[in-house]
């Protein structure tokens, strides 16, 4: 079922304003006011940048004319190119955000992505190669073991360095989400 705007309710007006704050956090509420009366509201909290919903509810009266469309679209005004983590959602609410959201894959989930598979890839590169030096090595002259020995130190510190960096991209992607929803102007 596709939300009809409410483009016949007359003197519509959005106010936002903060309820509280606490541990870098700000609690917010958008109002829909129609002719003096409160018809709907929109509560989120602001968390490291990002909007976070708690709850949205209209009025019976004005419900399936738009009400919450606006104030999600008001919401992401304010926040434009951010994503909008919706929360948990009634069914109502998962009808809703179909028809005015979309949702994309994460860019810095995707980019982190792509840089860890490098990182792996190189790390069993080395893997590989230090394996070919513990197959060669008893048969090998003094000299040539030495050798060895100073570029499998040279690998293991190349892989120690990279075990590092996966193990911090890998924490990084554990706290980034996989993808992002945005509300369609």
């Amino acid at each position: 079922m596709k939300f009809k705007i409410c483009e016949d309710i007359n003197d519509l007006k959005i106010t936002t304003e903060s309820t509280d704050a606490y541990s870098d956090q700000v609690d917010m509420v958008k109002k829909a006011i129609i002719d003096n009366k409160l018809a709907g509201y929109l509560q989120y909290s602001i968390y490291e940048e990002l909007p976070h919903i708690q709850m949205i509810e209209v009025a019976e009266k004005y419900r399936r004319q738009g009400i919450a469309t606006k104030l999600l679209k008001s919401l992401q005004a304010d926040f434009p190119n951010k994503s909008i983590d919706t929360g948990m959602r009634t069914p109502d609410g998962v009808q809703l955000f179909n028809n005015i959201s979309t949702t994309q894959q994460n860019k810095d989930y995707v980019r982190l992505s792509k840089i860890l598979t490098k990182l792996k890839s190189r790390e069993k590169e080395i893997d590989d190669s230090r394996e070919k030096f513990y197959d060669i090595f008893d048969n090998s002259s003094e000299e040539e073991q030495v050798k060895m020995r100073d570029e499998a130190d040279k690998l293991q510190d190349e892989q120690d360095k990279l075990n590092y960096k996966i193990k911090n991209i890998e924490q990084k992607l554990e706290d980034i989400p996989e993808s992002e929803t945005f509300i369609k102007w």
